[in-house]
């Protein structure tokens, strides 16, 4: 019921962007339910983080950067591989928009070298396409 629920404000979120700003409300409330070991409801909560960081502008996403970011780690390391990829999707979004200087500043020590990885991908498609 309640991945249901998160699924619904994700798909409103999406249709309608214009009324974004009340998701943002509810974003507290969403990282607490990644808290949760309940699988259906991480990949809600994952879903929605990604509409909203998809919809957003790189100005609210730099604000709410580094609650973003540890919710995200939590879940890198707590999971065998049921949302590993999702998480570095998420992560390469952040960065896209906000840049890498700017999650660099708030990822966790531990992290780091996902950034790296993420960093040399990015180089290596870049590098295949020209």
């Amino acid at each position: 019921m309640i991945s249901a629920a998160v699924k619904g404000l994700a798909r409103l979120a999406y249709e309608f962007f214009d009324l974004i700003s009340a998701a943002y409300n509810v974003l507290p409330h969403a990282f607490l339910l990644l808290q949760r070991k309940n699988q259906t409801i991480i990949k809600a909560n994952l879903g929605l983080l990604k509409v909203l960081v998809a919809k957003s502008q790189a100005e609210w996403l730099k604000i709410q950067l580094k609650s973003v970011v540890e919710g995200l780690v939590k879940w890198r390391d707590d999971t065998r591989n049921h949302f590993k990829a999702k998480v570095k999707l998420l992560l390469e979004m952040l960065i896209k928009k906000c840049g890498m200087d700017a999650v660099k500043a708030v990822m966790p020590e531990g992290h780091l070298k996902l950034l790296l990885n993420i960093r040399k991908a990015s180089s290596r498609k870049l590098g295949n396409t020209r």
